[in-house]
């Protein structure tokens, strides 16, 4: 990187990505953001699972399973070798123009409902042996009109491992970026995950979110269904608990973390433990931490307006510093 590759940068302005859902209409980022792809995906995977109709995850193994499997589809789907995806998938396109249509999506999820998905998945994914970097922002002015923003030094953990020169932040993006980085040629834009959603109810701006953290898809998705298939008020919804995405491993000793991806992670005495064990029956492995161990898995903000009283309400967690305020 040298000063005229800075000099030359330029912000990419590009056209929402977006999709209707349960007579809704979400909008995320555009290309190209990865992010934006992998929640207009889940939604159409959502649409095409009927998920609801199984009751809410918390309390349904079926429905707990099926989401599980849903937003784990961003992690391998996107990045699976050209001969791996013709042998499992060979009807299946995985661009991204592809990625965001509803037929795409009707075909993916009648693919993972057959033996061959789960024979790629673990071939991709065996079974083995067994601090704030980044900041959501929502808000929303008197006529209505919404904003939703993410911003993030992209690493790993900051405060260790960033650096600043010139006041520019250095950040460790290609610590755990090194399959991206490889696919895109000098100059390309790194894919980012991040997943700002505006929804609009009839037309007009309804519910604005943002969210940051390692499980930010999964917090984002499982909030949202929350809200908007089960009606949930923002405060209660963020209160409900959610599944936080594989587990990584855990850093003990001063080694480094051991990844165990087949299992995903959830909060010890959050879910009912039938639940999770109908969940393992199933197939999904399962990842139990206690719940100060999976800090900076997925952190939601959120502002909703009534559309029958015009009432603005907003919800952000109070353990990465959220707050709500009004003027």
């Amino acid at each position: 990187m040298t000063l005229a590759d800075l000099k030359a940068y330029r912000p990419t302005w590009s056209e929402p990505l977006q999709t209707s859902y349960h007579g809704y209409q979400v909008y995320t980022l555009g290309h190209p953001s990865v992010g934006g792809i992998n929640t207009i995906e889940a939604f159409n995977l959502l649409e095409a699972a009927d998920l609801k109709q199984y009751g809410h995850y918390t309390t349904s193994p079926e429905a707990l399973y099926k989401f599980i499997q849903i937003c784990r589809v961003i992690y391998f789907l996107p990045f699976l070798p050209t001969d791996i995806l013709k042998m499992y998938l060979p009807d299946l396109d995985p661009s991204p123009e592809s990625r965001v249509k509803k037929e795409s999506a009707r075909l993916l999820w009648r693919k993972m409902q057959e033996p061959a998905w789960e024979k790629m998945v673990s071939t991709i994914w065996p079974k083995g042996k067994s601090d704030n970097h980044s900041a959501g922002v929502v808000a929303v002015d008197g006529q209505g009109n919404m904003a939703a923003v993410l911003h993030t030094i992209n690493a790993v953990v900051w405060g260790t491992t960033g650096i600043f020169v010139d006041g520019v932040s250095i950040p460790d993006s290609a610590t755990f970026q090194q399959s991206q980085i490889a696919r895109i040629k000098p100059g390309d834009r790194l894919p980012d995950t991040t997943n700002p959603v505006i929804v609009l109810k009839n037309d007009k701006p309804y519910l604005a979110s943002s969210s940051v953290g390692s499980a930010l898809h999964q917090n984002t998705m499982s909030n949202l269904v929350n809200v908007l298939d089960f009606g949930m008020d923002l405060k209660k919804s963020i209160d409900t608990p959610n599944f936080m995405g594989p587990f990584f491993g855990m850093s003990l000793g001063g080694g480094p973390p051991v990844p165990q991806l087949y299992m995903e992670v959830l909060a010890e005495g959050e879910f009912d433990e039938n639940l999770v064990k109908a969940v393992v029956a199933k197939g999904q492995a399962i990842k139990l931490l206690p719940k100060h161990q999976t800090g900076g898995n997925g952190y939601w903000v959120a502002i909703q307006i009534d559309p029958k009283t015009g009432k603005r309400v907003g919800v952000a967690p109070p353990l990465i510093n959220g707050d709500v305020a009004g003027y």
